[in-house]
This record gives structure tokens, sequence and C-alpha cells, in this order.
């Protein structure tokens, strides 16, 4: 019996540092993200050296807008 393939990763919008709000301790925190083309939101405790596996935080995005400079985005 023939193995399906894996579903291909979605590509990286944007990544970068971002400031977190924690859920029951309400300091920000500093998080890596990742933000994929289908909405998806992987946040790290620091940047990731190989892949995008056991990430902290793992949110879904419904909208955003991307602007012309490349430090802004919205969610």
């Amino acid at each position: 019996m023939d193995e399906a393939a894996p579903p291909p990763t979605p590509a990286i919008v944007k990544e970068g540092w971002l400031n977190k709000r924690g859920e029951h301790i309400k300091n920000w925190r500093q998080r890596y993200f990742f933000l994929q083309e289908d909405g998806t939101l992987l946040g790290f405790k620091t940047k990731p050296e190989h892949g995008l596996e056991d990430p902290l935080n793992n949110f879904t995005v419904k909208v955003m807008y991307i602007y012309s400079t490349p430090e802004i985005f919205m969610i």
C-alpha cells in the first residue's frame, strides 16, 4: 500500500519578534513568530534553528493586511 505524501508546508509570509501578552499572567513576553500563508501564526521563545516543531503558541489568523513597508502588518 502506497503511503500518501505529507501535505506541503505553507509558505512563510512574515517572521520576526513580537510582544505577546500572557493569557493568565498579563505581562508582555517577547516571542519569535512565523506567519504562514494559510493563517497559522506560530510563536517560539527563541528563533528556531531547524524546522517549526513544538511552538509555544499556535494561533489561526482569520484576516491579515500586509503593508508595503516590511516592518508593518496588522492582524
